[in-house]
């Protein structure tokens, strides 16, 4: 009876410790899918580069940190359970340094292009923040636009600007040389001191308002930051920005680093900010285990469905707009364009927002909604 009893409380210590390895096991996978990005949607030319090889990218790919995505004629959506979403769009180039999920930072670091997102901020503890080569986007719970254009000249300095389509975004310069040097260190150094108090500054963005940095400012800041990345010598790296710090703090008074002003949300970007999240918790956790062909088929659905609510709704704005005229239609839209249709009916009017093969035109006789395939011609007048 005693080896029986032994047995049985050998056998249930056992069961409580499956059960609490089960339990344990099922709270680290939910937690590390947190951590990720899955793509709910890719078109065109787009890839991943993880660890040095190039794989393409697909719907149910699940992007991990420090992969880098790179499109040229193509687009890719990538989507995290928490309904944080992120359109990487063509010839753009960017590293997705950190996921963090719930706790931590979420850092993607673009290179060049131009990405929009909304960020569902869930808790206190976490960051969004997407960084330029000389700037830092901090995300307040939001759908904005972040866009860095590769310079002609031979230092191939960028530029950055922040468009916010609606809540907020904070945006500050970035000094790369400062990113691994300890506040003491910073405290202790007048010339490191004058450039974080450079990059401290900071201004608010919110509803449809665009940020960027002065350009002379920005050029400096580009050149340092170049000549940062290129050292292979951090105490090195530091020299140039001591050398380089009265010169480049110089170039900008402080309230006049940033500039804030105020940007038109147009109806494309409404198309597009409506169809940036269509993927469910659930949808996203079929692509997670594999399920990739019957998530894509509902993630599609989802799609469609939000695109047809979006495009109602402009048909109905512009119907509101009462443009009885050619003249009427041109001044309003700044532009008119003359449409001959392959069976040869002629359009004259504006295009007031394209959504895949689908236009909504705006006549003096009404608003039509035409596919491209049915158009032989399309021309400005």
């Amino acid at each position: 009876m005693k080896m029986h009893g032994a047995i049985l409380k050998t056998a249930g210590l056992l069961a409580a410790s499956l059960f609490v390895l089960t339990i344990s096991c099922k709270d680290q996978g939910q937690k590390e899918a947190s951590r990720s990005m899955v793509i709910v949607f890719a078109s065109g030319d787009a890839s991943i580069v993880r660890e040095g090889k190039e794989i393409p990218a697909k719907v149910g790919t699940v992007v991990q940190q420090n992969d880098v995505i790179k499109t040229t004629q193509g687009t890719v959506d990538l989507q995290s359970r928490d309904g944080s979403a992120v359109r990487v769009r063509e010839m753009t180039t960017l590293n997705v340094a950190s996921l963090m999920g719930n706790e931590g930072e979420t850092r993607i670091e673009m290179k060049h292009g131009q990405i929009l997102a909304n960020v569902k901020k869930a808790s206190s503890g976490q960051e969004f923040n997407v960084v330029t080569p000389t700037a830092i986007a901090g995300v307040r719970g939001t759908t904005f636009e972040v866009q860095v254009f590769e310079g002609y000249d031979a230092d191939k300095t960028t530029q950055s600007s922040v468009r916010v389509l609606d809540g907020k975004v904070a945006m500050k310069p970035r000094i790369k040389a400062l990113e691994n040097v300890s506040q003491a260190d910073i405290d202790n150094n007048p010339k490191l001191k004058k450039l974080a108090e450079l990059q401290n500054n900071e201004i608010v963005l919110d509803d449809a308002s665009r940020g960027s940095m002065d350009p002379a400012l920005e050029k400096k800041v580009a050149l340092l930051n170049n000549a940062t990345e290129d050292s292979t010598d951090s105490a090195q790296a530091l020299k140039m920005a001591e050398e380089n710090a009265d010169d480049i703090t110089a170039s900008a008074e402080p309230d006049k680093a940033l500039v804030k002003e105020e940007a038109e949300v147009t109806v494309k970007d409404r198309m597009e900010s409506a169809t940036l999240t269509a993927a469910t918790p659930e949808m996203i956790e079929k692509l997670q285990s594999g399920n990739n062909q019957e998530a894509a088929t509902e993630i599609a659905e989802v799609r469609k469905k939000q695109q047809e609510q979006i495009l109602n709704q402009i048909e109905e704005e512009a119907e509101s707009q009462k443009l009885n005229s050619e003249e009427e239609i041109r001044q309003h839209y700044s532009a008119l364009e003359k449409i001959v249709l392959k069976n040869g009916e002629v359009l004259r009017g504006a295009t007031v927002a394209q959504t895949g093969n689908v236009l909504i035109i705006h006549t003096a006789e009404g608003v039509r909604r035409v596919s491209k395939s049915e158009i032989a011609s399309q021309n400005f007048l």
